[in-house]
């Protein structure tokens, strides 16, 4: 599964309360509340491990999670001990070095900040259209499952697709962030961006509907940066003397497409900042992601894991949007 287009980010999430609950098995003597507090912090240390990043996998559960974990003062304790426990192995295992490398940016101007509440708009637009064609594409593969051979069919499709694009275009396909350092290097124009961009965005709702192993984590990450990298790309060519650099808008397209597709702003903006270690540019992310997360709640875009959740488990009722 290595070329096709998912992330370790989700299974992470999995193995970490996979691993919630079987503590909760070993110890069985407590009350429910604390069995649902030791799968969210499985959960909050697998995200953790998977991005080094602690406090976003904290503020994760805390925000997407807000119904199912009850939030107290013991199970925040219980959350901060797993988080830090996982990021310090990951350090020891692999060093301190964030897990998107690139370049510390500078604070863009205050003029500048319209255009990143413009770009948030639009790739709320784009965190809408993703759910929407992440569900129905779930929904048409249950569809497709009624006759035993069309899931198979569509998954050598699949996989014709994704070999022709590896051969084409390299960079493009896998699990990894190859793609952004090849973007940010400068190597893409602005029309083969957009090209990236249609085809990452068609490849993530294809391989994530026909249940390749993975998540969307790292795809959201991938397809953010370049939606962001693109916007400023426009931006500077639009406004040549407004725009000093178009490459932080990368790093805050980042974060504003989870905030858009997750529903999870608070999240989105820490962990682009844990991930890239641009803590200079926390006030332009944060614009990015309130603005992104606001026009798809416009648009009535749901929780992509809510959503997920309640379809397979009893009716809930809905968290306050």
């Amino acid at each position: 599964t290595t070329l096709f287009r998912s992330g370790r980010g989700g299974p992470s999430i999995h193995m970490g309360g996979g691993v919630g609950a079987f503590v909760d098995r070993i110890f069985p003597k407590h009350d429910a509340e604390t069995s649902h507090a030791l799968v969210a912090s499985g959960a909050a240390a697998g995200l953790a491990a998977a991005f080094n990043a602690p406090l976003a996998g904290m503020i994760f559960v805390i925000e997407e999670m807000r119904n199912p974990f009850h939030y107290n003062f013991l199970n925040v304790r219980l959350l901060a001990i797993a988080t830090l426990m996982a990021t310090l192995v990951v350090n020891l295992l692999v060093g301190q070095q964030p897990v998107l490398a690139i370049d510390v940016y500078d604070t863009p101007a205050w003029h500048e900040m319209l255009l990143y509440l413009a770009m948030g708009g639009i790739i709320g637009i784009a965190g809408a259209a993703l759910n929407l064609g992440l569900l129905h594409g779930v929904d048409r593969m249950k569809w497709m499952g009624r006759d035993k051979w069309k899931p198979y069919q569509w998954i050598m499709f699949l996989g014709f697709v994704v070999g022709v694009l590896h051969y084409l275009y390299p960079q493009m396909i896998g699990s990894d962030y190859s793609l952004v350092f090849y973007s940010l290097a400068g190597n893409v124009a602005l029309k083969g961006l957009l090209l990236f961009i249609v085809i990452r965005f068609v490849l993530t709702i294809f391989c994530f509907t026909a249940g390749v192993p993975g998540g969307v984590f790292a795809p959201m990450v991938v397809l953010g940066t370049l939606i962001g990298l693109w916007c400023g790309e426009v931006s500077a060519w639009l406004f040549p003397t407004f725009v000093s650099n178009p490459y932080p808008f990368a790093v805050a397209g980042t974060g504003a497409l989870f905030a858009a597709t997750v529903r999870a702003p608070i999240t989105g903006i820490v962990l682009v900042v844990e991930m890239t270690a641009n803590y200079s540019l926390i006030v332009p992310i944060m614009i990015a992601c309130v603005g992104a997360d606001i026009v798809a709640k416009a648009l009535g875009a749901e929780p992509l894991y809510w959503v997920l959740y309640e379809r397979h488990t009893k009716p809930r009722p809905k968290p306050g949007l």
